[in-house]
């Protein structure tokens, strides 16, 4: 049975939706939404006045749209004047929704900067407001903690032994400042050496630091995070030795902080 052209031609306009239709809408969910864990909040384009200001607790959003008529719905993200991004989805007659997650899509997790976001349609209209996100909520205040790695152990007076240590931050806000001290006693006014100053991105980085010395110090580790928040450990750093062996001794300090600069 021959097929008449007409036919032809449907089927190619049917195979073409199905392979670049969907390029250029937001229909995949899952691709786009980084953590389910956030709270999302819903903006409703019918509810929403032109040039309003949005503050948002998080990335995630929920496009709500009511419509009269099938449409497409294309929108641009700008940073001042500079166009970021632009997309667009597909909506058809009644409720529709649409989760999507402005940093992936803005490219840049950039928390408390201003955003406009314009949309457009044949049919629904259009529309402007301006975004924030929300710094995330810092629950607790940070914590240091330092470990070691054994490499070399003498516990000769006048011989060296060489440590690599670890300095772990968790809480807080990042990034973190942090401050390594060598000293002869635990308030600092004996110095050994120069401070080490580091920088970690995250509480997943690790500040290291190797000393080869005599062990007959006092370790400190100052952390500050973003929000200036200031936590510390303190270590007192000896040799000892259990029959032919030498070993470190490694035993932490309590210490009052100042959790304020």
């Amino acid at each position: 049975m021959k097929t008449s052209p007409d036919l032809w031609v449907i089927r190619l306009f049917l195979i073409g939706m199905v392979l670049f239709g969907s390029k250029f809408t937001l229909n995949a969910q899952s691709d786009i939404i980084s953590d389910e864990n956030e709270p999302i909040t819903t903006l409703s384009f019918n509810e929403l006045k032109r040039d309003e200001i949005v503050i948002l607790p998080s990335e995630r959003i929920n496009i709500s749209v009511q419509a009269k008529n099938s449409d497409q719905i294309i929108c641009e993200i700008y940073n001042d004047d500079h166009l970021v991004t632009d997309f667009s989805f597909s909506i058809e007659y009644g409720m529709n929704e649409h989760q999507i997650d402005l940093f992936s899509i803005i490219g840049d997790k950039a928390y408390d900067k201003k955003y406009y976001f314009k949309y457009k349609s044949k049919f629904f209209g259009s529309g402007k407001f301006t975004f924030y996100v929300n710094s995330p909520a810092v629950t607790k205040d940070p914590s240091v903690s330092i470990s070691y790695e054994e490499v070399v152990i003498n516990c000769g007076s006048a011989e060296k032994s060489t440590i690599n240590y670890l300095g772990n931050v968790m809480g807080g806000a990042p990034p973190y400042k942090l401050s390594w001290f060598i000293s002869k006693d635990e308030y600092l006014a004996s110095m050994l050496e120069q401070p080490v100053n580091s920088t970690l991105k995250s509480d997943k980085e690790v500040s290291y630091l190797t000393i080869s010395k005599p062990l007959d110090y006092f370790l400190t580790l100052v952390v500050t995070d973003a929000c200036g928040k200031v936590e510390k450990e303190v270590v007192e750093i000896k040799c000892q030795k259990e029959g032919q062996d030498d070993l470190i001794y490694f035993q932490p300090i309590i210490t009052k902080t100042n959790n304020s600069q």
